[in-house]
């Protein structure tokens, strides 16, 4: 790799996505199957999506893949979902990029838990994938 191919990622300097453009998209649930289905339905309707059965290191691999949206499994069983939004704010480079809370939690609770969390949104998983996929399409938009 040539120095020129380095780009050098600071807070807020996620290249601006242009119309038409591909949303790349992590998805992070302990459930396989969930994650598997979820991932195939994304893929399918042309996201570039990256998935993790655990929350360890999902920052990392968010700095280095610079995703569009995060969709985030509340209820796991390492680092809930909460901790792991945490984590990322916390982190200049993954600091901005969105986060859809994908939950079979009761609707009032991950209500209360997004607004604690800045650029998030939440998605029942008994809204179905249509729903958050449309979602990730939403916050990922320019």
């Amino acid at each position: 790799m040539k120095y020129s191919d380095v780009v050098i990622a600071r807070p807020g300097n996620r290249a601006p996505k242009t119309k038409g453009a591909l949303v790349k998209v992590i998805v992070v649930d302990d459930n396989e199957r969930i994650l598997a289905s979820v991932a195939a339905f994304l893929s399918k309707r042309g996201m570039d999506v990256r998935t993790a059965s655990s929350p360890i290191g999902v920052r990392n691999v968010a700095a280095e893949f610079s995703p569009d949206a995060i969709v985030l499994d509340v209820m796991m069983p390492t680092l809930p979902g909460s901790k792991v939004a945490e984590l990322i704010r916390g982190n200049g480079t993954t600091s901005e990029i969105p986060i859809v809370f994908y939950t079979a939690m009761d609707e009032q609770q991950v209500h209360v838990m997004s607004r604690g969390v800045a650029k998030s949104t939440y998605v029942l998983k008994s809204d179905g994938v249509e729903v958050l996929a449309a979602t990730i399409e939403r916050v990922a938009a320019p």
